[in-house]
């Protein structure tokens, strides 16, 4: 069933804690009623549950920014000697450097 424009989307925020005894609900609402449900843990908001319909719009969304952001770097015609971007790379975070793992991941991993 699509939504119109002129729907409005529900959007509650329950603890995780109460969300995992009562999930099957929680679930239903977003399925069914089309709700959103956040998700908080100690008050602070950590996740979504959101439909489908809602996860696909988001997704296009997010090719569209892609795209666009595609073909503003194809009419960059400049280059960038290797050595500012080795150095960039050298610059960033851990986390955010291509190919990183965090401290949580290899945690996770050393516990398998």
């Amino acid at each position: 069933m699509a939504r119109r424009l002129t729907d409005i989307a529900v959007t509650e925020e329950h603890p995780a804690t109460e969300a995992r005894k009562a999930f099957s609900d929680l679930l239903n609402r977003v399925i069914y009623r089309q709700d959103r449900i956040v998700l908080t843990r100690r008050g602070k908001r950590i996740a979504a549950v959101i439909s489908l319909e809602d996860l696909e719009a988001l997704e296009a969304l997010e090719d569209r920014a892609d795209t666009k952001a595609a073909l503003v770097s194809l009419r960059d015609t400049r280059t960038v000697p290797a050595a500012e971007v080795h150095a960039e790379i050298r610059r960033a975070p851990p986390a955010r450097r291509p190919g990183a793992v965090s401290a949580t991941k290899r945690k996770r991993a050393a516990a398998r």
